[in-house]
């Protein structure tokens, strides 16, 4: 989520492209190229699922790469990832 239109120059976030806390059923992405998301460049992870969130789907989606999908644009932290928040 952090190139600039044409899709292939980093634009720079310095922050995860997209968080999920405590969120559910939510869909990132699809099935088809109009759906897709190019969640690239993020000065962290490109996308976190944390903490109560349940039945998330990521599908469909360049992760770490341009609007081709052939060249990298890479997430400085992971690509996806799940984070769990314990408390006591």
């Amino acid at each position: 989520m952090a190139l600039v239109a044409d899709g292939t120059s980093a634009l720079g976030n310095h922050e995860t492209g997209i968080v999920l806390s405590g969120s559910s059923n939510n869909l990132i992405g699809g099935n088809t190229p109009a759906q897709r998301n190019i969640i690239s460049a993020n000065g962290a992870e490109g996308i976190i699922i944390a903490d109560a969130s349940a039945h998330n789907v990521v599908s469909g989606n360049y992760i770490g790469t341009d609007a081709s999908g052939t060249l990298g644009r890479g997430n400085a932290g992971t690509g996806a990832g799940r984070q769990w928040t314990f408390r006591s």
